[in-house]
Order: C-alpha cells, then sequence, then structure tokens
C-alpha cells in the first residue's frame, strides 16, 4: 500500500476590512442614538417647583416659536450597534471626538473650522484623522474577534494630538 503524502493546509483568514464610510455612518448614527436614547438619570439635575412657568417674552406667550427638525429615530439596529461604534472611539482625545459629534449635528467643515479657530479643510483633514483612527481600531476590533490574537495600532493611527477647541 502506498501512502498518500499529506499536504501542509494551511488556513489564513482574510479578515473582512470594514469600509471607511461605513464607519463614518455608524459612528455618526452611533452619537445620534445616543442624544436620542432616553436617560432615567437625567431627572434628578432638574429643579422642579409647583408654580407654572413665567412667559418672558411676546413670541412665547402667543406660541410663536422656530422651526424644528424632525427628531431622530434609531432602528433597533442603531440601539444595538451604537455601543460597539463608540468603542471605537474609546480611546482617543476628546477633541477628536468632539469633530464626530459636531458632524452628526451636521455642521459643515467650515463651521467646525470657525470653532477650532482653523480653515475649513484643516478640519476637514482633522475630521478624516480621527475617521482613519476609528477606522483602525475597528479593524483592529474585528481581527481580534475573529482570530483571537490582538495585533497593535499602526503608529499612523496612534492618538491625535493636534487640536484644541476655544472657548
Amino acid at each position: 500500500m502506498r501512502q498518500g503524502r499529506k499536504r501542509k493546509q494551511s488556513i489564513t483568514l482574510a479578515p473582512e476590512l470594514i469600509d471607511v464610510r461605513e464607519i463614518e455612518h455608524r459612528l455618526i448614527r452611533a452619537f445620534r442614538t445616543l442624544r436620542a436614547l432616553p436617560d432615567p438619570e437625567r431627572r434628578f439635575f432638574s429643579q422642579k417647583s409647583a408654580w407654572p412657568e413665567v412667559l418672558q417674552s411676546v413670541e412665547e406667550a402667543y406660541g410663536y416659536t422656530e422651526a424644528r427638525m424632525p427628531r431622530f429615530r434609531p432602528t433597533p439596529f442603531d440601539c444595538g450597534d451604537y455601543l460597539t461604534a463608540l468603542d471605537w472611539v474609546r480611546g482617543m482625545d476628546a477633541p477628536a471626538v468632539r469633530l464626530i459629534v459636531a458632524r452628526s449635528f451636521d455642521f459643515s467643515f467650515h463651521q467646525m473650522g470657525r470653532k477650532i479657530g482653523k480653515s475649513a479643510d484643516t478640519a476637514g483633514r482633522y475630521y478624516k484623522d480621527a475617521i482613519r483612527y476609528a477606522w483602525a481600531m475597528a479593524n483592529n476590533l474585528a481581527s481580534e474577534n475573529k482570530t483571537g490574537k490582538s495585533t497593535d495600532t499602526p503608529m499612523t493611527y496612534r492618538k491625535p494630538q493636534y487640536m484644541v477647541f476655544g472657548g
């Protein structure tokens, strides 16, 4: 009997990379979901009295109000996914996270640049760096969960230390 040669079977798992656009979309929806979900502890921060509220202006007295945008209603997927998406920005500096939060409020790069004292192009570049960091963290977490091994983030995707918000 002839013994067959055993081939070495090398199993290489190709990690499924999450697209940068999907990361951006999921992060923006995560911050919107975070604002839309009820906060049970918030009721302890407000003071209430038995007296009715006093109307301070003519507009309030006669029912004139500003037009409101429709409220964001998260889907069941958003409610289940927002903690995962927020985990991607957990290690990021607060100014970079504020840029992503500002985009979730539909601020333009021009408005964000004015807020941080930079140009619109610079604000856009900072925002893209923050999204790239989140992309690297998301793909690192995805590969860590599938292979059981943790790989460190590349040097180019370390915490960005570049911006300070003015008061």
